[in-house]
């Protein structure tokens, strides 16, 4: 099917040259509440650079606490059979406009851009200011 939004390529649909998502698509303000949004890619490549990761479980759930500069951890589930976590961020791919960017991680690596088909559902970690 053809884009009709976040598209910078006619070929695919309608342009508009738009790669950060409206609020009203922001799968975590309108689906969780209006007090928090989806991640930035800023964001998520804090997470990758600026934090520390470490394997863990919680009630017998396998992922990544994440711990800040400032202390402050969240808990990070694998998100695919315990191998991998796929978390979208509000931004679309500037090199191939039906995928967007997502934080991608399993035992061996951590990625902050990882292009990722908008088709496909993944997992949101809701950001509140």
């Amino acid at each position: 099917g053809d884009l009709t939004k976040y598209n910078d390529h006619y070929t695919v649909g309608v342009v508009d040259n738009k790669y950060t998502l409206d609020l009203s698509d922001d799968a975590a303000y309108v689906n969780v509440s209006n007090d928090c949004r989806m991640p930035t890619y800023n964001e998520i490549g804090e997470l990758c650079n600026q934090c520390i990761w470490t394997q863990s479980v919680h009630n017998g759930v396998k992922g990544y606490d994440v711990t800040g500069p400032n202390g402050k951890s969240i808990f990070l589930p694998y998100t695919n059979d315990e191998k991998q976590g796929i978390y979208w961020s509000n931004r679309v791919s500037s090199r191939v406009c039906d995928y967007a960017l997502a934080l991608y991680f399993s035992n061996t690596e951590i990625l902050a851009s990882y292009d990722y088909g908008r088709q496909y559902g993944c997992c949101i970690r809701p950001v509140y200011p």
